[in-house]
């Protein structure tokens, strides 16, 4: 791409106002004439061309291998917040497993009993909803 703007330019006469203005248009004037010094300077010049080609790949290889190492940090954090929540859904789901048996347990006791008050026997008959309606939700998860 360099060789051939650089021949375009030698070649053909006015190309190089052409191109001036047209990134002075699209870039405005400061963007502009910076992108005409990296295209004349840099880029175009046999050379000096090569040079610049070399320092750009190194210049790529250094960010890949600076955001190769970020990326890593990312993954291992992200490893140990799944691990941290596995943990927690782990610990969640036995005092899940508690609250259901203390309700079992509860029920049964009750249960046992002779003679219940209507406040207790109602009282029951809403622990009874209540732990069908955990089992159902633990057959949901």
């Amino acid at each position: 791409m360099s060789y051939s703007r650089f021949l375009k330019k030698a070649l053909i006469p006015g190309y190089g106002y052409v191109n001036v203005i047209k990134k002075i248009s699209e870039n405005g004037l400061v963007d502009g004439v910076k992108e005409i010094i990296r295209e004349d300077i840099l880029e175009d010049t046999p050379g000096i061309s090569h040079v610049y080609n070399v320092g750009k790949h190194e210049g790529k290889m250094e960010g890949y291998v600076e955001a190769s190492h970020e990326y890593e940090g990312k993954l291992l954090k992200q490893a140990e917040v799944f691990l941290k929540q596995t943990n927690d859904f782990e610990s969640e789901k036995q005092e899940y497993e508690q609250l259901i048996n203390d309700y079992e347990k509860y029920i049964d006791e009750m249960s046992s009993r002779a003679n219940l008050s209507s406040e207790e026997n109602e009282y029951l008959q809403k622990m009874m909803i209540m732990e069908r309606k955990l089992k159902i939700a633990k057959k949901c998860k």
